[in-house]
């Protein structure tokens, strides 16, 4: 799917911008799933390969991705935390 999408641009830096916004929707929007990571690690790479500027992208991506996935984690915590005393509240 992903390749039917980029494919199509004569630009690689639009293609590989697209690739990273792909690969990195579904890391941000849904569960944080490994495939889903390294894929993003691998455009990544192919677009640091491409483009010298790129390498601040990634480190920041570096810096800013395992701050979500905390985030991600922490509010999951919470969530089931909450579902877990409210089914408490309405059991007893």
């Amino acid at each position: 799917m992903v390749v039917l999408v980029v494919w199509p641009f004569k630009s690689t830096k639009l293609r590989g911008i697209t690739y990273l916004i792909i690969n990195t929707f579904p890391v941000l929007a849904t569960t944080v799933s490994v495939p889903s990571l390294f894929s993003l690690l691998l455009a990544s790479v192919w677009f640091a390969t491409r483009h010298a500027y790129a390498v601040k992208i990634i480190l920041t991506a570096v810096t800013v991705i395992p701050i979500l996935v905390l985030l991600f984690v922490l509010s999951s915590i919470c969530n089931l935390y909450l579902t877990s005393s409210h089914t408490l509240e309405h059991d007893t």
